[in-house]
């Protein structure tokens, strides 16, 4: 069960609002159809989700500004051809059944705007992510480690989303399927996760501590044996 992060929602509803936020375009989506997670046909009402990478999520419909707890959980991806003998449970958050969204991978990219950092994957309980409408059974798969994105990622409807934007140690995007028309003019998806800091520098290995604990023996026997050699002269 993972704990809510009011912390990170407050970051991430913030980063959205901050004119240094990249957000995605619409325009020439890679796998050459419609933007995904654009809300569907008939359109709903749309959708602001705000989430991280533990699985605490957000989500306000229809204009309204008060939001309801949508928490993620870990799930086979339905469109991942490697699940689930091969594959490893991905984060997924299960969209209200009233809110249909267009299928298709989202590239996420590190600050930079070369390397993909994440995946977003808009799909259905059927797996789809050819730009259909996902129906009843929408859902949103967060990709957020480059050693478990889906064996198939990008492979179907993919589209170039944000870039992310690094502030005291949280990495947080904001995802716009239709430019210009954040939530509630269209859906909106802002998320975030932890950078961790630096690695900690190597720890000796014991035999390494051995050794090094022994030599400062040694050097301090050396100088008591030099001090007793110097009082005895005199």
């Amino acid at each position: 069960m993972f704990r809510p992060s009011i912390f990170l929602f407050a970051i991430a509803l913030a980063a959205s609002l901050t004119v240094g936020v990249d957000i995605s375009v619409e325009a020439a989506p890679l796998g050459g159809g419609p933007a995904p997670g654009l809300a569907g046909s008939p359109p709903p009402d749309q959708i602001l989700l705000i989430f991280d990478d533990m699985g605490n999520g957000t989500i306000f419909v229809g204009g309204s500004m008060t939001g309801t707890s949508l928490p993620g959980t870990l799930m086979d991806d339905p469109a991942d051809p490697a699940c689930p003998s091969m594959c490893t449970p991905a984060l997924t958050y299960l969209l209200p059944a009233s809110e249909p969204v267009v299928t298709g991978d989202v590239a996420i990219f590190a600050p930079g705007g070369t390397v993909i950092a994440d995946w977003l994957r808009f799909t259905d309980t059927a797996g789809d992510i050819s730009g259909a409408d996902s129906g009843p059974g929408g859902r949103m798969i967060f990709y957020f480690d480059p050693a478990l994105f889906a064996s198939n990622i990008g492979d179907g409807n993919a589209a170039p989303g944000p870039t992310q934007v690094i502030t005291a140690g949280i990495a947080t995007f904001d995802y716009q399927p239709a430019l210009g028309m954040p939530y509630p003019l269209n859906n909106e998806y802002i998320g975030s996760q932890a950078v961790g800091p630096p690695p900690p520098p190597e720890v000796p290995e014991p035999g390494s501590l051995a050794l090094l604990g022994g030599g400062i023996i040694a050097m301090a026997a050396m100088i008591g044996r030099r001090r007793v050699n110097y009082a005895t002269t005199r």
